[in-house]
């Protein structure tokens, strides 16, 4: 069984929203006491924690490092202007990350029966995997991080 820790009302802030998975555990973690007062707790029959950071992990998306170089073709003391960058997977666009978001996923498209699915011993683990590909990755939520990387989709259009 696998155990996700996620933000709840009372721990939301501007950063952090209702939803928001910070951590996960196999069976067995104490997920109790005053630090983890204020988070949800889900436990989740028929999946072990590594299944869960997988299926997340192919949820967000590939992130880089991007460099504009003020003068074109010559040496300079100058370093050049640097900048993360994120991969769109919906348009395959490199996209400014304006605000990395604190958590990588979000709950937040979960109804509480999704919820009730996920914690029962009942729902099969194929269920459950259909459910949890309603979790969606926080960068590509974010207006400002949606602006593409003219520069940077041009070299890829000119590789191809």
């Amino acid at each position: 069984m696998a155990r996700v820790v996620v933000i709840d009302e009372v721990t939301a802030t501007a950063k952090q929203e209702v939803g928001d998975k910070v951590s996960i555990y196999d069976d067995g973690a104490e997920l109790s006491g005053p630090g983890y007062k204020g988070f949800k707790i889900l436990d989740i029959p028929g999946l072990k924690a590594d299944e869960l950071k997988a299926i997340f992990a192919k949820k967000v998306p590939e992130r880089s490092v991007a460099y504009y170089a003020s003068i074109g073709g010559k040496w300079t003391f100058d370093r050049p202007q640097e900048k993360m960058v994120w991969k769109n997977p919906s348009s395959g666009k490199w996209c400014f990350l304006e605000e990395e978001p604190k958590h990588e996923v979000t709950f937040k498209n979960l109804t509480d029966s999704d919820i009730e699915a996920l914690s029962s011993k009942e729902v099969s683990v194929s269920e459950k995997q259909a459910i949890l590909d309603k979790v969606v990755d926080k960068i590509s939520l974010r207006e400002e991080n949606l602006v593409e990387v003219e520069d940077l989709n041009i070299s890829m259009e000119i590789k191809s």
